[in-house]
């Protein structure tokens, strides 16, 4: 029990610092003592499932994101492995990248996909994330499903918070052996709005986001010269 609650407490603590949240700040959002909270933090005390349920609404992620994942059971597979491309075959996680213009800088996002029943959520991407081990803080979460096809991969999703952004991913090639893919990402952008449509990496391994990575996520003079001739943005 004490390692449970030691767990527990390192989640918290981790997640509130990303949320750049003081242990004073927290305190007050869930009506307890900042040095109740330090214990929680800490694994010193019992936190029962109500305040657990608060400090998840606190920090806008499901409550089962601070249980330790070993106590969870997994779902069952329900998905045919035969029709399924080798790129999302070995592993859970795809990891994804693209050079954003309006900062200069890379940003990276997660995809999950789980073997669920439930079709419409197999696919959960955490956009825009500043550590692997915590996606789920991060600036957009998405759910959807996903569809394999000969030549393309297809992921469908919506927003969380708002239906006004439903986005499409569309990956290439995903039975070709190789654990980086590019592909398209077309939705909605929202620093402004507008219609958008971003070329993104794709890689069943994180990535060192160097100079080398920035140079292949910047649109380069093959790709203005596809836009030119066809008219469109497309990656290949």
């Amino acid at each position: 029990m004490d390692e449970y609650l030691k767990e527990v407490g390192k989640k918290i603590k981790k997640i509130r610092k990303l949320k750049n949240m003081t242990l004073d700040d927290l305190a007050k959002k869930i009506n307890k003592s900042k040095s109740a909270v330090s214990k929680y933090e800490n694994g010193e005390i019992n936190i029962d499932l109500v305040t657990l349920k608060e400090i998840s609404d606190v920090f806008e992620i499901e409550t089962a994101r601070l249980i330790p994942q070993n106590i969870l059971k997994p779902k069952k597979k329900s998905i045919d492995l035969d029709k399924v491309p080798r790129f999302f075959k070995e592993d859970s996680k795809i990891y994804s990248y693209y050079y954003d213009g309006r900062n200069s800088k890379i940003l990276k996002s997660l995809i999950e996909i789980s073997g669920g029943e439930d079709k419409d959520h197999r696919v959960s991407m955490y956009m825009n994330i500043s550590d692997y081990d915590f996606p789920y803080i991060c600036e957009n979460t998405y759910y959807g499903n996903i569809e394999h096809f000969d030549s393309i991969t297809r992921i469908n999703l919506y927003n969380k918070y708002t239906d006004l952004e439903k986005p499409n991913i569309s990956i290439l090639s995903p039975f070709v052996d190789s654990e980086i893919r590019w592909g398209l990402w077309s939705g909605i952008s929202i620093r402004p709005i507008m219609p958008a449509a971003i070329k993104m990496l794709f890689s069943t391994r994180i990535l060192d986001e160097d100079k080398e990575l920035q140079k292949k996520l910047i649109l380069n003079r093959e790709d203005m010269a596809y836009i030119k001739k066809f008219n469109m943005f497309s990656v290949f």
